[in-house]
């Protein structure tokens, strides 16, 4: 929620990350687990636009990035 979400909102998208925690086969992420997602700006240094300015990524949309990084992995 302090993301900008909902309460209901939140709700559902922890409901969907546990699912997702539970099947050892699925390999989606959200934005901001990643090490590289700038919390400050909400940008991503790999998502850039034409003319290389970090674009806003779907941060609260589970998916596949080849550029994910947990955060806290080292």
């Amino acid at each position: 929620m302090d993301a900008g979400l909902t309460r209901e909102a939140a709700w559902v998208l922890a409901d969907k990350m546990f699912n997702r925690d539970a099947d050892p086969q699925d390999d989606r992420r959200l934005c901001f687990e990643c090490k590289k997602y700038d919390t400050k700006y909400g940008t991503c240094p790999k998502i850039v636009d034409r003319k290389g300015n970090p674009q806003i990524p779907l941060r609260f949309v589970l998916q596949r990035c080849d550029w994910f990084e947990l955060k806290g992995k080292k």
